[in-house]
């Protein structure tokens, strides 16, 4: 028998189905949001930041340490490598940052990450690079904690 005759052809029942199951594919991801959290949502959600590393330099129990953070990797070096574009101080020698007791949190909405210092430490001096520029600054935060952005 014809499908012709019946009054629907293959092509419109397979538009039929595509139109069916496109509006089933596009109703799924808006009911699956809803009940959402913010912070679930942020953590699907990577910024994107022109933040490639936070360098500092921190005395600790009279020590100077240099510690740095990678961005991409989320990740304190454990042997600090090289820092392109940013020339450093002096610094007594490389430090694992998170053995050190800092931390850092995860890149925010403004693309910005805050290190925490722990209360022993303090930080004297601290350099960003953003994209193809290094932004360093004289610092002199005991504990607490500071925020990086780029400009």
């Amino acid at each position: 028998m014809d499908s012709q005759q019946e009054g629907l052809t293959r092509r419109e029942a397979l538009k039929r189905g595509a139109a069916v199951g496109g509006a089933m594919l596009w109703a799924s991801p808006v009911v699956q949001t809803i009940g959402m959290s913010r912070a679930a949502a942020a953590a699907t959600s990577p910024v994107e930041t022109n933040l490639s590393f936070i360098a500092l330099l921190a005395v600790c129990d009279g020590v100077t340490h240099f510690i740095k953070y990678e961005i991409d990797e989320a990740a304190w070096e454990s042997s600090p490598g090289n820092t392109p574009g940013c020339v450093l101080p002096a610094y007594d020698q490389k430090s694992h940052g998170g053995t050190l007791g800092f931390s850092a949190s995860a890149v925010d909405s403004d693309g910005c990450v805050t290190i925490g210092i722990p209360g022993s430490c303090t930080v004297v001096w601290s350099a960003i690079k953003c994209a193809t520029n290094c932004y360093a600054s004289n610092q002199n935060q005991k504990g607490g904690s500071i925020r990086f952005c780029c400009p």
